[in-house]
């Protein structure tokens, strides 16, 4: 009778010890896939190590390149309830470096940094993307929440319009409209502008308005493919992330 009582005590320790072994090293390439942030165009080349200590290499959202970063779980949110994946870059150690959180299964993510975004918006001139005290919340596809302010950098000029001079960038709050994530960036003058909108399912359609003051511009910008309108000229690209 001791030993049978033995034996299951033994079995249920051995249990216990089997699942908090399996916890600790659960492989964080595994959290990710039943997180489901693959399918949201989330990808990495590689992951290494366990889920409170990972690294990711080669990570892309789409056609935009992270780079290599360190991804961790927090123990801390466990004990809320809520499972949030904290991570940062490691390709760069100031500022600029990108780093955030994601809350997996509630659809909410905070960023701040970088973001180099290739040609995703080729031809518009942007070349990457500041983010500070970024935050949104995604639930059912549609944007319910968002803050935090953006800014667009912007490089030279729009090939084939001579005379046209862009600012060096754009910036505006982010916010939700109708479901839907809204960049509305505009320059100090007011004149340039930029606004970005972005779908739950990833897609997006980014349109840039210039109001130029002379004429000979204007006429290059509609030779050049903008639609003049209300708010000046403007050219649109859509994409999908």
């Amino acid at each position: 009778m001791i030993a049978k009582v033995f034996d299951r005590t033994t079995r249920r320790w051995l249990a216990i010890g089997f699942l908090i072994a399996l916890i600790i090293f659960l492989p964080m390439r595994i959290v990710l896939g039943a997180a489901g942030l693959q399918g949201r165009g989330l990808s990495a080349r590689a992951v290494y190590d366990s889920v409170w200590s990972a690294t990711l290499g080669d990570v892309r959202v789409g056609d935009i390149n992270l780079g290599n970063m360190r991804a961790g779980l927090s123990p801390l949110y466990l004990l809320i309830g809520e499972a949030r994946i904290s991570f940062q870059s490691i390709d760069r150690i100031d500022e600029s470096r990108l780093r955030g959180a994601i809350s997996v299964g509630r659809g909410v993510f905070g960023l701040s940094g970088d973001v180099p975004v290739g040609q995703v918006f080729s031809p518009l001139p942007v070349t990457s993307l500041t983010l500070t005290d970024v935050t949104a919340r995604f639930g059912a596809g549609a944007c319910s929440s968002a803050d935090g302010i953006v800014r667009a950098n912007l490089v030279g000029g729009i090939s084939g319009i001579d005379g046209l001079v862009l600012p060096s960038n754009v910036s505006g709050r982010l916010r939700c409209e109708r479901g839907i994530l809204i960049l509305p960036l505009t320059s100090q003058a007011g004149t340039e502008a930029i606004n970005v909108r972005i779908q739950g399912d990833g897609r997006y359609r980014a349109s840039l308005s210039l109001q130029p003051t002379d004429p000979a511009v204007a006429q290059r910008l509609a030779l050049a493919g903008f639609v003049q309108g209300p708010k000046g000229y403007q050219l649109s690209v859509e994409g999908r992330f």
